[in-house]
């Protein structure tokens, strides 16, 4: 049988920094941070009932073409403003 060929991976991307951003540590924070300040422990639970919403948030978000182009406008704007830097850097003083 002749060998099946394999498709290359995928080029690896940036994460996307909503993606990257730790939600469920902030959720615990906020738990701890109204439980011992204010002693809403029981209610402060439902904190955690955010975490799927935030993912599929951010989900629906990566999938929009507008913020597809947003997010490659960014980076090339960061590209251009790192450029522009180390050109005038290297310049004489």
């Amino acid at each position: 049988m002749p060998p099946v060929p394999m498709a290359p991976p995928p080029p690896a991307k940036p994460n996307d920094p909503l993606r990257s951003f730790p939600y469920p540590v902030l959720c615990a924070a906020i738990y701890l941070l109204v439980g011992f300040c204010f002693g809403w422990w029981h209610p402060g639970w439902v904190i955690f009932f955010t975490i799927p919403f935030y993912y599929w948030i951010v989900s629906t978000l990566e999938a929009d073409p507008a913020y597809q182009t947003w997010l490659v406008e960014r980076e090339r704007a960061a590209q251009d403003a790192a450029r522009e830097n180390a050109s005038t850097e290297g310049g004489a003083r």
